[in-house]
């Protein structure tokens, strides 16, 4: 055996997430996520500030929030287009992280069918993850 490499490959570099939007003015709860968002930030704790980010938009409406991560594939830009378009179709508010992120906000008498069917084409297909992030208890 010629020697091997025993040298680890060059580093991975992630990109820092984009600047989150402004708090709502008046809401205090806004402004109180916006400073946790902020700390967890200036930490290099990006999780805790996405969760703070979908908290902000839970919080405002009182309602579900369905969450999508679309992978860094090929497909991703036909994909976020196709979700986009179902998001619109549907009329609900949605707030994109970057290209590939998505928070939709879901009405109680929303009709998600399309939203559904694109996400779980993609989840499937292992080009995408979900999440539910609710603002009421889990009820079975």
């Amino acid at each position: 055996m010629k020697n091997p490499k025993t040298t680890m490959g060059p580093p991975v570099h992630l990109a820092i997430p984009p600047e989150p939007p402004s708090p709502a003015q008046g809401c205090g709860v806004c402004a109180a996520l916006a400073m946790q968002r902020q700390e967890a930030r200036d930490r290099g704790d990006y999780s805790t500030a996405t969760d703070a980010s979908v908290d902000s938009v839970v919080g405002r409406s009182g309602r579900r929030v369905l969450r999508v991560l679309f992978t860094d594939s090929p497909e991703a830009p036909d994909l976020c287009a196709a979700m986009r378009d179902a998001i619109d179709s549907a009329d609900l508010m949605s707030e994109w992280n970057g290209e590939r992120h998505v928070a939709i906000d879901v009405a109680d008498d929303s009709v998600m069918s399309r939203v559904f069917n694109t996400g779980e084409a993609a989840v499937r297909k292992g080009l995408a993850f979900w999440e539910w992030s609710d603002a009421r208890k889990f009820q079975a």
